[in-house]
């Protein structure tokens, strides 16, 4: 099945390398911004048809020290694992490691900034820390990211990039993923996008919040909050396409969303599949 669904997405073997990417910094997401509130939330906790996916805890200084992860496919909240999240001593964002449910290492991702303190560079470091892949980031005179490209580390190969375009507002606009075969990029897959009026916080600074996991695959809670819908198109034969809207938003006092009902709308080798849920979202001060 090549479609996305929300609990099953098959992969195929040339792109298996590059599509799921957890990531920081939503600075190049949406150039337009809410004026922050006077009350200053942090995101707390996730659900899913009142089943808790996601949790965050954070430092007395309110920066991400642990996301929890739990599964819900099974009509219940399972702890999968957690996210531990490191600063450098200029308080930058720099590892991020990975742990199962039994508190075994998976693996970790290294981060490096330029002057700007802009991410040029993400390492995805197995679990014995040897350096699996990295990838490579570009930017636009706007300081929006434009491109990523990916390595195989061992041997060295480039193996895939994604592309970024946007629109007139400063808001992604379309995500096209490539893998190569003799140095040359094959479209694997595309996204387009509608955001709503409301961006992001701007005090908020998470690592899975970079726009290259804009792709229906990847961790989706932050882009998901600003969505309204998107076309997802997989590149096969016959392609998989996706169509997936967000609406019935709710906002708390301060302007944080704190309900919504997606829809995503599937058809894969012409069976058109429809899926249903809620999500709901907690904050602290």
């Amino acid at each position: 099945m090549n479609t996305y669904s929300k609990n099953n997405f098959h992969l195929t073997k040339r792109s298996i390398l590059f599509l799921w990417l957890p990531v920081l910094l939503f600075l190049s997401f949406s150039c337009k911004k809410d004026k922050d509130p006077v009350r200053q939330f942090l995101l707390s906790k996730v659900y899913e048809d009142g089943l808790l996916k996601t949790e965050y805890i954070y430092s007395a200084d309110k920066k991400p020290l642990r996301r929890n992860v739990y599964g819900t496919n099974t009509g219940q909240s399972v702890f999968l694992g957690f996210r531990l999240y490191e600063r450098s001593a200029t308080g930058l964002l720099e590892d991020i490691t990975d742990f199962n449910k039994n508190n075994s290492f998976n693996n970790k991702f290294r981060l490096q900034y330029d002057v700007n303190n802009r991410v040029t560079r993400m390492d995805d470091l197995a679990n014995d820390n040897t350096l699996q892949y990295y990838y490579l980031f570009d930017y636009d005179p706007q300081g929006r990211l434009v491109k990523y490209t990916f390595y195989d580390a061992a041997p060295l190969k480039m193996n895939g990039e994604g592309r970024y375009t946007y629109n007139e507002k400063g808001d992604i606009a379309t995500i096209n993923r490539y893998y190569y075969s003799n140095n040359t990029p094959v479209k694997t897959d595309s996204a387009t996008y509608a955001f709503g009026a409301k961006g992001l916080p701007k005090h908020w600074d998470y690592f899975e919040m970079l726009p290259i996991i804009g792709l229906p695959n990847g961790e989706r809670t932050f882009f998901d909050m600003t969505c309204d819908s998107f076309f997802y198109y997989f590149v096969d034969a016959p392609p998989g396409k996706t169509n997936a809207t967000f609406s019935a938003k709710e906002y708390n006092s301060a302007g944080y969303l704190i309900k919504q009902h997606g829809s995503y709308k599937g058809e894969n080798l012409g069976v058109p599949v429809t899926t249903n849920f809620d999500m709901s979202y907690e904050y602290i001060e």
